[in-house]
């Protein structure tokens, strides 16, 4: 149930360590609508979460700050996009980065939600909370295949169990924290990348 909020705060520390930047607290319930058919999968309406971005900015710019940068650990979390758009088209006297925790790692066969290489990460930073081997579906819940066809924009339609019984996108099997090292490291290295690459941007030009 944490998973997404483990990477953010791991990968948002690692941005405001290296960046010299103030840390604000993870916030642990946002927008997982599509994960509402399994108990303890929590949400806010898309409006109350982007009201919520825009007290914090405003609190940030009393504050004389002029960077925000968003960590996102959720793919789910469709209402951030046009908030922040909204927010910078404006032009303000802050700006805000949005950036994903898999901004820039591409992996071949990766998927979107549970499959091999998010559990790898998560053997990696949290191996306490990974099931053993025993428990992988390999993309099939007794014997249930998934739905072909039903791809990410179907979330709009359905609940991701009605792909997939389990939730699991992908097959989760192969997992190892090796396989998650290699691809924090990598995470960390485009994160950190592209985040100093657009805060030049904003040093170049601050207008939307």
């Amino acid at each position: 149930m944490c998973t997404d909020t483990i990477f953010a705060e791991y990968y948002a520390r690692f941005l405001a360590h290296e960046l010299g930047a103030a840390l604000l607290p993870t916030m642990p319930i946002a927008s997982s609508l599509e994960h509402s058919a399994f108990r303890g999968s929590l949400s806010l309406r898309p409006e109350t979460l982007m009201q919520i971005v825009r007290d914090i900015v405003d609190q940030l710019m009393r504050q004389r700050f002029t960077r925000l940068v968003i960590v996102n650990g959720h793919g789910g979390n469709f209402f951030l996009p046009p908030v922040v758009r909204d927010i910078n088209s404006r032009n303000l006297a802050i700006r805000i980065i949005l950036t994903d925790c898999d901004d820039g790692l591409i992996v071949e066969g990766a998927n979107v939600h549970s499959d091999k290489y998010e559990i790898s990460q998560l053997m990696a930073l949290a191996p306490e909370l990974v099931r053993s081997e025993e428990h992988a579906t390999g993309g099939s819940t007794n014997g249930v295949p998934p739905k072909e066809g039903f791809m990410r924009s179907d979330l709009n339609l359905y609940g991701i169990g009605t792909r997939h019984p389990s939730g699991v996108w992908g097959d989760d099997r192969g997992g190892s924290a090796e396989i998650g090292e290699k691809m924090i490291a990598l995470t960390k290295k485009n994160l950190l990348h592209r985040v100093k690459e657009r805060l030049a941007w904003l040093d170049e030009n601050e207008t939307y």
